[in-house]
């Protein structure tokens, strides 16, 4: 209706899955490749979650169009099926003959293994894409996992892809499915468009419609963006509800408070002006904007492969098992064994060389910084750069930082900081490496304020304005007004003042979490995680409660966690979320977390 009045070919903003419009964001391009790494693994399961409308069926339909020739694929998206018809409609997808009218599994397995020794032999691979997987009952999934039992003394014959959406996860976590969970080579979470890529997102659909104009304004693209949380389905129904509006009122140009206008035309209350995205807490646009700048750092580099791309994801691609001292009253946690170490070993032999951390824990310095950490020692500043710098002397310092190892050598620091062997872990990333010691990588953005409110010793990154080029630096500590930065070899004491005025608002601190796989709770949880809850919140306010049922988050837990977070001025909205459980620790686990600035 509006196509004409707009100069489109065609409505630009269908939900149809139609390939002319394929727009991959950053982590869009991250997911695929981490996909196309576990698929390269052989074998086993790759795992892509996200939440609905986040692009898993496009994330799909890239995948089927990077494979090779040689590879055959089967796509499952009817979860309403028992174990004996999901057989039989992965046969019938890769066109596997059996006797029609059996009821036997036995039969259908033998012909699928039969067929799948019959295309290893002809040097083809085989993938079954299995889609909605939350949906499909244990029984089904655990026929799935047997699928992978089909081998040559070499090799898995199929290799298999799990989508679905986060109860995924929480499904895998179970019990009865740890066995399934344990051949996940890899995997991913989809999370939303930050406010750039969603800006992209409306202009490359138009672009592609033929647009010669940009009809939505800078503001009313951010009103899109804050009412779909970066969800690409939300973001078309609503540009297109825009659209017809505008026509409707005879107006070339979309403004935000048209975009209210749509809002209010499908059903929803337009959001506030007042909020701010970037004191978000639990949000997904501020995650979203995270990987994004992680994924930059790496395209940044000389020579990326997918394999770097893929194992870099912040979500690591397995948790390992082996845990560290767990904080006190913690329970202890169920996750899983997986496959992490095999993985790094299977992708190392595939690049062809060792890893640079390896080559990064010989280095004098980190091994100084360890040992130093361990004992409690204070650090010392470096003699030769003791000066007062200015935001400009300190930036000449970190640029004439050598670039190479630089990443391994900071993690090195920062794990140091917990009294940890950075290169003694398992893992390929710096995040994969915390979950042997449970530990999780919090990738943040905001003030200086807020960061050193937040009292975590953190990971941070300088860009090159020119070249875009990254270096690595240790916020390791603070001291009256000074605050002690590790760059390279280096450690100086730099005034607060500069170090507001270099800030880039991004940084990476490590956290333990009460259990491995917690990352909020909210009211009406119950279990051992709300007892740990209630019991460190009454340890900080000094008021014990007599409640009936300590494991339930009940209202007046709610209203302990709104008070908690008013006074640490977090977002007051009762979820204990990544943000809110930093805070606590820090809070309530003083002797096992090491601290920005100390009571000292």
């Amino acid at each position: 209706m509006y196509t004409d009045y707009f100069g489109l070919s065609e409505s630009p903003f269908t939900i149809t899955p139609d390939p002319r419009y394929l727009f991959m964001s950053g982590r869009h391009q991250e997911a695929l490749a981490h996909l196309l790494y576990g698929l390269k693994e052989g074998g086993g399961f790759v795992q892509l979650t996200g939440e609905v409308g986040t692009g898993k069926t496009t994330l799909t339909r890239a995948v089927l169009d990077q494979l090779p020739e040689n590879v055959d694929v089967a796509l499952i998206f009817n979860p309403r099926l028992t174990a004996f018809e999901f057989l039989a409609a992965a046969c019938d997808e890769l066109h596997v003959p059996y006797r029609r009218g059996t009821q036997s599994i036995k039969e259908l397995i033998d012909a699928l293994n039969a067929y799948l020794l019959t295309a290893h032999a002809n040097g083809r691979r085989v993938v079954l894409i299995v889609d909605e997987a939350q949906n499909f009952q244990i029984e089904v999934l655990e026929q799935i996992r047997l699928l992978t039992n089909l081998e040559t003394t070499k090799q898995k014959l199929l290799q298999i892809i799990l989508v679905g959406q986060p109860e995924l996860r929480e499904m895998l976590a179970r019990p009865e499915l740890r066995q399934l969970a344990q051949r996940i080579t890899a995997r991913y979470h989809l999370v939303p468009m930050t406010l750039a890529e969603t800006q992209a997102y409306i202009q490359h659909r138009l672009k592609v419609a033929g647009a010669s104009i940009q009809p939505f304004t800078v503001g009313a693209m951010k009103r899109v963006w804050r009412f779909a949380g970066g969800v690409p389905r939300l973001v078309n129904i609503l540009c297109d509800r825009a659209l017809l509006g505008a026509y409707a009122r005879d107006k070339k140009q979309i403004t935000a408070s048209m975009v209210n206008e749509a809002i209010a035309e499908l059903g929803f209350e337009a959001p506030k002006k007042k909020l701010d995205p970037s004191r978000w807490t639990i949000g997904a646009a501020v995650a979203a904007s995270l990987v994004l700048s992680t994924l930059a750092w790496f395209q940044s580099q000389s020579t990326v492969s997918v394999h770097d791309l893929a194992a870099n994801a912040i979500e690591p691609a397995a948790a390992l098992s082996a845990p560290a001292t767990a904080p006190p009253g913690a329970p202890l946690s169920r996750e899983p064994i997986t496959s992490t170490e095999t993985a790094a070993q299977s992708a190392r032999a595939a690049e062809g060389s060792e890893p640079a951390p390896e080559s990064a824990s010989n280095d004098s310095a980190l091994a100084d910084a360890i040992a130093a950490a361990e004992t409690e020692e204070p650090i010392q500043v470096d003699a030769a750069l003791a000066q007062e710098f200015t935001a400009e002397s300190l930036r000449q310092l970190v640029w004439n930082t050598p670039a190479a190892a630089e990443l391994d050598q900071a993690f090195g620091y920062l794990f140091a900081r917990w009294g940890l062997e950075y290169a003694s872990l398992a893992g390929i990333t710096g995040c994969e490496r915390a979950i042997g010691a449970r530990l999780h990588c919090h990738w943040a953005s905001g003030s200086w304020q807020e960061f050193v409110q937040l009292n975590r010793p953190a990971l941070i990154w300088f860009e090159h304005p020119d070249d875009g080029t990254k270096r690595y630096a240790i916020v390791h500590g603070m001291d009256g007004d000074g605050v002690q930065l590790r760059t390279g070899e280096h450690t100086v004491r730099v005034p607060e003042s500069v170090m507001e005025q270099v800030w880039t608002g991004s940084f990476l601190v490590l956290w333990r979490p009460p259990a491995l796989d917690v990352r909020l709770i909210k009211p009406g949880d119950r279990g051992e995680l709300v007892i740990w809850l209630r019991r460190n919140l009454e340890r900080l306010d000094g008021k014990q409660t007599a409640n009936a049922h300590p494991e339930i988050f009940d209202r007046e837990l709610k209203e302990r966690v709104l008070a908690f977070q008013r006074a640490r001025e977090l977002n007051a909205d009762g979820l204990v979320g990544e943000k809110t459980l930093i805070h606590l620790t820090s809070l309530t686990n003083s002797d096992d977390v090491p601290l920005l600035l100390t009571d000292d």
